[in-house]
């Protein structure tokens, strides 16, 4: 089960690091935020981004949806578009694609090495100290 749960992320992580590295990533400038409400009744915020790729201007909504409208009209974000230029992506910053998943990867083995230290704490209470047993 644990392999399971740390191979998720570090396989996402994968995928965004392949997918990325072989679109390219332009600039784009916001001209919109469409506000969305989900069926909890909770507000989210996508930006709405003009980009020109290859002489061709091209407008999309991100997926991504936030809680606060950090974006402001008119400011400029990077654009990921793949090589088929079907899947377009916004990118505030490349860490933040990354974030999640090394934070689940890092708890994950922190949570499986204090489980170690839990199950074999004689042996390393020995090891440390033989007189301590």
């Amino acid at each position: 089960m644990f392999l399971i749960l740390l191979g998720a992320p570090i396989v996402f992580m994968g995928w965004t690091y392949a997918w990325v590295s072989k679109a390219d990533i332009v600039e784009g400038q916001v001209v919109g935020v469409e506000e969305k409400t989900t069926q909890r009744r909770q507000k989210g915020y996508s930006p709405q981004v003009v980009y020109e790729i290859d002489g061709e201007r091209l407008e999309f909504t991100s997926r991504l949806t936030i809680d606060t409208p950090e974006f402001k009209v008119g400011e400029r974000v990077k654009v990921i578009v793949s090589l088929d230029r079907k899947h377009v992506a916004t990118v505030i910053d490349l860490a933040e694609r990354y974030i999640m998943p090394i934070l689940m990867v890092a708890c994950l083995l922190l949570i499986q090495g204090l489980s170690i230290i839990y199950q074999h704490q004689e042996r390393i209470v020995s090891l440390l100290h033989p007189q301590l047993l």
